[in-house]
């Protein structure tokens, strides 16, 4: 990334989102993505947590047929079986957790979906993006 003059790299806590003291700047080259946008011209950042909440409902499922199973048909195996796979959904709803951040201008928006980060991080990414849009405002 090229720096303007008197600009400075802020951070880049996110991997492929850099900050600086006048813009941001993303890079995803796996889905072929880049973006950048002048900290003046944001209105606004959002976060969002996202996951698949199905998986838990399909879990639940399993759990209920897993006692069913072995409760009432005395079917050691299914109900094995079953155990099993509420798990695995269980895991799989663990491992879509993600959170979508949104940054929002006058005429377009555009979204980072990060992927385990933690909310202290995506709060900590927040505030610095508020305190260097402050600082080039007043600048």
């Amino acid at each position: 990334m090229k720096l303007m003059p008197q600009e400075e790299i802020a951070s880049s806590a996110l991997r492929g989102l850099t900050i600086t003291n006048k813009r941001i700047r993303y890079i995803n080259e796996s889905a072929q993505t880049c973006w950048s946008l002048y900290l003046k011209d944001i209105v606004s950042i959002s976060l969002k947590h996202q996951s698949r909440r199905y998986y838990l409902s399909l879990a639940l499922l399993c759990a209920v047929l897993s006692a069913v199973s072995y409760l009432y048909l005395n079917i050691l195996e299914i109900a094995v079986i079953f155990m099993l796979l509420s798990g695995l959904f269980v895991f799989l709803y663990w491992q879509s957790r993600s959170n979508l951040f949104t940054v929002t201008t006058v005429s377009t928006s555009h979204s980072i979906t990060v992927p385990g980060a933690s909310l202290s991080t995506a709060l900590v990414v927040i505030e610095l993006i508020e305190h260097n849009k402050g600082k080039s405002i007043l600048n």
